[in-house]
């Protein structure tokens, strides 16, 4: 869903919304409150626990679509997918990834199979089919416009729903405050967004955005506040601002089922060059939304979206729709529903009403290009009924989603328009639009069209002999590409069942291809402009072959190239100069993949006795754990620490000796869709030195004769310090019989 902090909506759930599961956890409370950011982490938690938990993963998976992370929305719901999808609105939600990345083939399956389940609605299963059809359709049409990014307007967060004041371009975003005490969206994870102003110059010219509303500050004083404001329209004089600003309902037996997130339209006056006056208009209420207004020229009708109850229509609509509310200049009438040939059983949104009579509207039913698609509304003659919707197609429509469009003059001919599509800055960007006739088309040059494409192939690690070596194995399908250029730029794309990817780029130039599947390390390949070669009279294309290696559990060696070993002097725990690189290789591999969990094994040489070489070995696995934690940032509960003194030798010649003196590196675990998260760090054998260490049912440990807290420590695949914490032990000395906490 589009700009996810400024819509705050419920997406259309199509067997009558989500009910709340009997268990009444940490994620269900999040996700029901619509705090799909902070739900996400506590989702992953309960998969980490139990991978084959297939309600948490639909969860997670629909928490990623509602943030906008298609690629990883598309992540989890393929892997729903493979272990068997058996409701009809996931197939639904993945039909509309699917479309979001421009897999049409792939999203008309989904919707079939929709169509067709039990639960399923085939009267919306046949409009979505027929929906993929016109996207495919539109994607092959003429455009009859042509797109610019601006450059100074956008940032690396949400930029959206522009509109027009005195010349000047204002919109709503969510880029980064030096203000501490701006919060982050819970359901996007965002900074709150705020309303800006942009001198416009000519076209995409335009200036630096600035704060539009006074400073950030109370929200009884002036518009922008600590909350969410967005998106805004004025009325004729210039002297009336309306906007829309959050609202926080807390549970109320009155009010809505759970503590969330409400939209409201507030008005703020221009008194002495500054906006102030703030207030609430009073067709708001706690228990709907109402947002997104726009005024008619006249001043005399505001338009906007709600999901307020409406009844006695063709629907019953229970997702946003479009409304529209009289103003006599001193009272406000009742809001009614524009009606069922703008509003569908989906999703409408972010209406501008211009001058000419004509609505433009964004929607995620009627028939588009991607999620959300811009739409022009025709009014009858006498301007009291809608008597035609039009889809806007491309270039202003994108397989992405398109939230807010206004047009420049009565002649259409150029726009700003606000869209998520593949090549923007991140977020909502917001695009200059201008008409192909605007050119002039003698003088326009040939422009061969550019293309980055590729072959993903496996790499995997394996044993010849002694020595650990990486060969290429089979090409891989379902890979998630973001394309990256060196001015931000971002494209996204996924590996067909022969592995080649091709995206269309707009110019040549350094680009990093991020490429990500479970189960293999996420690689960056570099892509400078020499690699950019005609293909043919049409075409200038870099093609990449792109090895990413498949990550091997529980095998000391398996990853050697990309986990290296340190080493360490005699009788010295302490990490020496010379193997910082290899500690920040480790700790770069880490941040690049953050699902995975790493032990730290420390060792030490056959010198001196056991029970002096396995503290020393663990002080020197703990050396590179406070080095990853503390000066590289890593989080401590990725990492565990295991010392095995000199169980586990290279080498028995003590002329070398040194290679015994080492930290190793082994991936335990991958927090990712696998189905096979483990319920703590892997590698626990539940034996040590032939004593028998193994764990109870509830992950707690029974001490018995001869247990040492070491041997707990080891057999379990935690580090001793741990076990003491977790238990409140302050040396080493345990008793028979005595239960310690374990996981």
């Amino acid at each position: 869903m589009k700009t996810a902090q400024a819509l705050s909506l419920c997406i259309f759930l199509l067997l009558g919304g989500n009910a709340a599961l009997a268990q009444k956890s940490k994620a269900n409370k999040l996700y029901e409150a619509s705090a799909y950011d902070e739900a996400i982490q506590e989702y992953k938690k309960i998969i980490e626990k139990n991978g084959d938990d297939k309600n948490a993963i639909r969860r997670l998976a629909y928490c990623y679509w509602q943030t906008r992370n298609y690629t990883e929305a598309y992540n989890w719901y393929n892997l729903l997918d493979k272990k068997g999808i058996e409701r009809a609105e996931d197939r639904y939600y993945f039909g509309h990834v699917l479309k979001s990345l421009g897999q049409f083939d792939k999203a008309k399956k989904q919707f079939e199979l929709y169509k067709k389940s039990q639960g399923g609605i085939e009267s919306v299963g046949v409009k979505m089919i027929a929906s993929v059809d016109s996207a495919i359709r539109y994607a092959s049409d003429p455009k009859e416009y042509k797109t610019e990014r601006i450059v100074k307007l956008n940032s690396n967060r949400d930029d959206f729903s522009p509109t027009l004041f005195r010349g000047d371009l204002v919109y709503a975003s969510s880029r980064d405050y030096s203000d501490p005490k701006i919060k982050r969206n819970p359901r996007s994870g965002q900074p709150n967004a705020n309303i800006y102003r942009a001198k416009v110059f000519e076209k995409s010219n335009v200036d630096v955005p600035v704060g539009f509303g006074g400073k950030i500050k109370d929200s009884k004083r002036v518009v922008n506040s600590l909350q969410d404001e967005g998106p805004v329209t004025f009325d004729p004089s210039g002297q009336v601002m309306y906007f829309t600003r959050n609202f926080f309902v807390r549970p109320n037996p009155d009010l809505q089922a759970t503590g969330t997130v409400v939209l409201k339209i507030y008005q703020a006056e221009l008194v002495n060059g500054e906006w102030t006056n703030v207030k609430e208009l009073p067709f708001n209420s706690n228990r709907f939304s109402c947002a997104h207004p726009s005024m008619s020229k006249d001043g005399k009708t505001l338009y906007f979206a709600s999901d307020r109850h409406c009844k006695g229509l063709k629907y019953r609509y229970r997702d946003f729709d479009l409304y529209a509310v009289t103003y006599d200049g001193k009272k406000w009438g009742k809001p009614y529903n524009l009606g069922d040939t703008v509003n569908t059983p989906g999703h409408e949104a972010f209406p501008n009403i211009h001058p000419n009579g004509k609505l433009y509207f964004a929607s995620n039913y009627h028939p588009g290009l991607g999620g959300f698609d811009m739409f022009e509304a025709t009014p009858d003659k006498e301007g009291k009924k809608w008597v035609s919707v039009r889809n806007l197609r491309g270039e202003i429509n994108s397989p992405g989603d398109e939230v807010g469009i206004v047009f420049t003059d009565n002649s259409l001919q150029t726009a700003y328009v606000s869209s998520n599509r593949s090549g923007g800055f991140g977020g909502d960007d917001i695009y200059y639009v201008y008409h192909v006739a605007l050119e002039k088309k003698e003088e326009a040059p040939v422009v061969k069209k550019i293309y980055i494409s590729g072959t993903v192939i496996e790499e995997i690690a394996r044993k010849n002999g002694g020595q650990w070596e990486k060969v290429l194995g089979k090409t891989l399908s379902d890979v998630a590409l973001k394309l990256r250029k060196s001015d931000g730029r971002t494209y996204d794309a996924i590996t067909g069942s022969d592995g080649r990817f091709r995206i269309e780029v707009d110019s040549e130039g350094n680009y990093t291809v991020v490429a990500d599947k479970p189960g293999y390390f996420v690689t960056k390949t570099e892509i400078n402009p020499s690699e950019f070669k005609p293909f043919s009279e049409a075409e200038i294309v870099a093609d990449k072959r792109i090895p990413i290696e498949k990550i091997i559990l529980d095998k000391a060696g398996a990853n050697r190239d990309t986990l290296p070993m340190i080493f360490f002097d005699l009788d010295k725990s302490d990490v020496k100069a010379d193997f910082y690189d290899e500690l920040d290789q480790v700790a770069k591999i880490m941040t690049d993949n953050p699902r995975l969990k790493i032990e730290i094994g420390g060792h030490a040489c056959p010198i001196g006795y056991p029970a002096y070489n396995y503290p020393l070995s663990e002080r020197r696995a703990t050396a590179a754990f406070k080095y990853l934690t503390e000066q590289k940032g890593i989080a401590p509960d990725r990492l565990v620490v295991v010392g095995y003194g000199e169980d586990s030798v290279l080498t028995k010649n003590y002329k070398e000796y040194a290679k015994n003196r080492r930290d190793e590196f082994i991936i335990r675990d991958i927090d990712y869709p696998s189905g096979k998260a483990t319920p703590a760090m892997a590698g626990a054998s539940g034996t040590h030195r032939g004593r028998d260490y193994s764990l109870n049912a509830d992950g707690t440990y029974t001490v018995k004769k001869g247990d040492t807290l070491y041997g707990i420590a080891v057999s379990s695949g935690v580090s001793v310090p741990y076990l003491k914490k977790i238990n409140g032990l302050k040396n080493n000395l345990i008793e028979v019989g005595q239960v310690l906490k374990v996981r």
